[in-house]
């Protein structure tokens, strides 16, 4: 059970593809008999990092959702989907210009720092009490909205064949998505993002979650007398 990380009231764990934050809550709410809740989304297509906080630790979401974050993700170029990922319809598909390192280093660097962001259309923010995605399922025309976000550094950045790798740090609220749409337009095409993983929230660390199955395997006692 070392490898379990509960100091301050908190649970690490690594979402798997397919899995919903909500649906780790309640695995884990099941287990524990506690109040159980996450500081941060990841999208059903996302895996990696997600903090659980549990019992008391709920009240204290606010201070982890303000934490910085770092993904590694993957982008695929000349495709435009409704979504800005994998999981969604192709709008468009064109051809992919040639694009020289220069140019990517240039771009990479106009998106570093703090600016303006587009929220996606198929995201969990609310507009009217309703979340977005809801709203775009539905049809309903939503107006473009925009967030202040800080991007503090992008790394180990390649492009092959279409398919853009990179690693980002970024501050809470931002799109992963949004940023690989961005970019792409910058470099006069279109993209989806076609795989993102959280590696870090503030101090947490992925290597040192757990996977969602095993927290199934977890009986109470062996949670319990690892929260504080």
């Amino acid at each position: 059970m070392d490898q379990i990380e509960t100091k301050n009231g908190i649970l690490l764990v690594d979402k798997e593809q397919g899995w919903t934050s909500s649906d780790v809550v309640c695995i884990s709410r099941g287990i524990l008999k506690t109040k159980v809740g996450h500081a941060g989304t990841l999208d059903p297509m996302a895996t990696g990092l997600l903090i659980l906080l549990v019992g008391s630790f709920t009240k204290k979401q606010n201070e982890f959702l303000t934490l910085p974050k770092t993904y590694e993700a993957k982008a695929k170029l000349g495709i435009k989907t409704d979504t800005w990922d994998a999981e969604g319809e192709v709008l468009k598909e064109d051809a992919v210009p040639q694009i020289s390192e220069d140019k990517l280093q240039e771009v990479i660097k106009s998106l570093t720092g703090k600016f303006n962001h587009i929220i996606p259309p198929f995201s969990a923010k609310k507009v009217g009490g309703q979340k977005m995605y809801k709203l775009a399922r539905e049809g309903v025309k939503i107006e473009k909205k925009e967030s202040e976000i800080t991007v503090f550094n992008w790394s180990n950045v390649k492009l092959s064949k279409n398919i853009l790798k990179f690693k980002v740090e970024v501050s809470s609220g931002t799109y992963v998505r949004s940023l690989a749409v961005m970019l792409a337009k910058k470099l006069g095409t279109h993209a989806h993002l076609t795989s993102l993983r959280r590696t870090t929230i503030g101090k947490y660390d992925i290597s040192d979650a757990i996977k969602v199955s095993d927290v199934k395997k977890i009986s109470r006692k062996d949670l319990e007398v690892r929260v504080i």
